[in-house]
């Protein structure tokens, strides 16, 4: 009994750092995510707003 314990906890230890790094990953690839998409909004922004000034500037 008291063996069978010892075993479940060394394998509960062993997959648990494995089970942190998947959350890890799995938040690392959120963050990636999230940041990609701001990346895509600030250079559609700009492209608009460049656009915008040379069409301004175009029109004067």
């Amino acid at each position: 009994m008291g063996h069978c314990k010892l075993l479940e906890e060394n394998t509960t230890l062993k997959l648990n750092p494995m089970k942190h790094l998947v959350n890890l990953y799995q938040t690392n690839r959120l963050v990636a995510l999230l940041l990609d998409g701001i990346a895509l909004i600030v250079c559609s922004l700009a492209l608009i707003f460049t656009l915008t000034i040379i069409a301004v500037a175009c029109a004067l």
